[in-house]
């Protein structure tokens, strides 16, 4: 009767610590989970503000470089007014030179000047972004960010600007990305 009745009271002792501990248990994991997910958020939405702030710069560069609308010459180049912009990526590179960042412009949907190089060294021009960024970007004037775009085979995080003529139609759109891999390690 003894041997019963501590086997019991080790029971009992051991169900009420479970039950105490049990809700801290939970609240703990719950903590963990919205702590990351906060952080997660936070480290999203530092990234995309400094894609938006290359964009600016990219904007300012042009606009100091050549005044008038965006067109395309009759050798496909993209142009500002007279300034050709195909013909000075010099400037992007020189922007992207020391951080993770990659350079694109637009027009309409078709990549025209990039910082972006294939695994051979070409710059990947002539492309077209998906419907989905030129509807929401060139045709509803949105600004589109995105945390998995893909570009030739890489995952980038992403920032899609609209790029307005002087008379502020859109002539196609400004690209700011950072390798994912590089923002997740």
């Amino acid at each position: 009767p003894g041997n019963n009745r501590k086997q019991r009271g080790v029971s009992l002792s051991l169900k009420i610590m479970l039950v105490s501990i049990g809700p801290l248990v939970i609240i703990g994991v719950i903590l963990c989970i919205t702590g990351i997910m906060s952080v997660q958020s936070g480290m999203r939405q530092e990234v995309t503000n400094g894609l938006m702030q290359e964009v600016e710069a990219v904007q300012a560069v042009i606009n100091a470089s050549g005044t008038g609308d965006y067109a395309l010459s009759g050798k496909n180049d993209l142009m500002k007014g007279s300034y050709n912009v195909t013909a000075n990526t010099s400037a992007l590179d020189r922007m992207v030179e020391d951080n993770d960042v990659e350079l694109t412009i637009f027009f309409d949907k078709t990549r025209r000047v990039t910082t972006i190089k294939d695994a051979e060294g070409n710059r990947i021009i002539g492309t077209d972004c998906s419907d989905e960024i030129y509807q929401k970007v060139v045709k509803n004037g949105e600004v589109y960010t995105s945390y998995d775009a893909k570009i030739d085979g890489k995952t980038y995080y992403a920032c899609y600007v609209p790029m307005e003529n002087m008379d502020g139609s859109i002539a196609g759109m400004f690209f700011a990305g950072q390798l994912a891999s590089t923002v997740d390690s």
